[in-house]
């Protein structure tokens, strides 16, 4: 990743992060992934001071920053890319708080009548699934 821009590497690792946090967050102990938001956290700034040969503090204050969230300010990273005449490209990180939303609704898409399902290609049914991975 030391070959894109920060804006990539803090959008791709807040994404990611994103991504885990948001499929988690109808669980009780949510709150365990914050040795996940440290790791990830702390990967990606190193690899930002690794890409500027600089330290890691140094980077976290250049793209600290504070985010206003419905639990109240929240501490979080973005790199900011601006447009002249259009919005800035604006790439987060940590923006999630780590609390439990049992109001969370899971989107998850259906599949049409796509690539792999025209050749014949399935997901094996879920009983399969849970019998030790076996398929006929």
């Amino acid at each position: 990743m030391l070959n894109h821009d920060d804006h990539d590497i803090i959008s791709t690792f807040g994404s990611e992060y994103r991504g885990i946090v948001q499929y988690c967050l109808r669980a009780g102990d949510v709150f365990r992934l914050a040795r996940l938001q440290w790791v990830m956290e702390t990967s990606m700034l190193m690899t930002l001071a690794n890409k500027h040969r600089s330290s890691v503090s140094k980077i976290a204050r250049k793209y600290a920053t504070t985010t206003e969230t419905a639990f109240g300010p929240r501490k979080c990273f973005e790199a900011r890319v601006e447009h002249v005449g259009r919005k800035a490209l604006v790439g987060p990180f940590g923006r999630i708080p780590l609390r439990q939303n049992k109001k969370t609704v899971i989107a998850d898409r259906q599949l049409g009548t796509g690539h792999r399902q025209a050749q014949g290609v399935g997901h094996p049914a879920p009983c399969r699934a849970m019998r030790g991975m076996q398929m006929c």
